[in-house]
């Protein structure tokens, strides 16, 4: 496995994004087990590779995680939405302005009471292959830049993708609709703007869907730990 990630890692940037959009969530999970027997500390940040190179014994681990893993939070959103501050949020209580657009899937593990939640965020750019990464979820919280009302169409077409997909059907997924930037919009949207990005009510297919408003770059940490409290309290559901 080692040979490998050295043979991934030699690749150029261009070649290292190819492979992820095939590879999907397969080896992106083989990968994050390899790294967590070697490493006691989260994954920081990584790419994936093809899934032409995930072993059989790889591919059989992930099949069963896919049926039972409920500690997996799964962040989408179109780029620069916010996905990496909510990521950074989460485990060091922090953001920035200044993260680099995540070219693949970035893979966090915390104990939060005892308890593993896998914080998984896959890249904007990724949105034809977000699929792949759908199964075992327990929550998957949408990133939206709130203030960025031209991309609110996309978005709503985004989300009927996903509400579509038989890999968020067949889960007894939660969502989350996380508005961010809630600093730049003047306040929270109402109710009719958010009704024209949810997608139709027949369309959600009766998943929980909780609305969350905020700013991940000027909450402070008791607004912050709500939103986190609520993330868990779902995925514990």
């Amino acid at each position: 496995m080692s040979r490998i990630i050295e043979s991934f890692l030699s690749l150029s940037k261009e070649k290292k994004i190819a492979l992820c959009a095939v590879g999907g969530a397969v080896v992106a999970y083989s990968l994050y087990k390899w790294n967590t027997t070697q490493n006691d500390q989260p994954i920081i940040y990584t790419e994936t590779m093809n899934e032409d190179e995930a072993t059989t014994e790889q591919e059989e681990e992930f099949d069963e995680y896919r049926k039972g893993n409920s500690n997996k939070v799964l962040t989408l959103g179109l780029p620069a939405s916010g996905k990496s501050s909510l990521v950074a949020r989460f485990i060091y209580d922090e953001a920035s302005e200044e993260y680099e657009p995540t070219n693949g899937f970035n893979i966090k593990n915390l104990s939060i009471n005892g308890k593993s939640v896998e914080i998984w965020e896959i890249g904007g750019k990724m949105s034809k292959y977000w699929y792949t990464y759908l199964p075992g979820t327990g929550v998957l919280v949408f990133v939206i830049d709130a203030a960025d009302t031209a991309k609110f169409s996309h978005v709503r077409q985004e989300l009927e993708k996903l509400f579509d997909n038989d890999g968020l059907k067949l889960e007894k997924t939660k969502f989350v609709l996380l508005l961010n930037k809630r600093d730049l919009t003047g306040g929270s949207l109402d109710q009719q703007t958010i009704n024209e990005i949810l997608p139709a009510e027949p369309s959600r297919k009766g998943h929980v869907i909780e609305i969350i408003q905020t700013s991940l770059l000027t909450a402070d940490t008791d607004e912050f730990n709500k939103i986190k409290e609520k993330v868990l309290h779902l995925l514990n559901k």
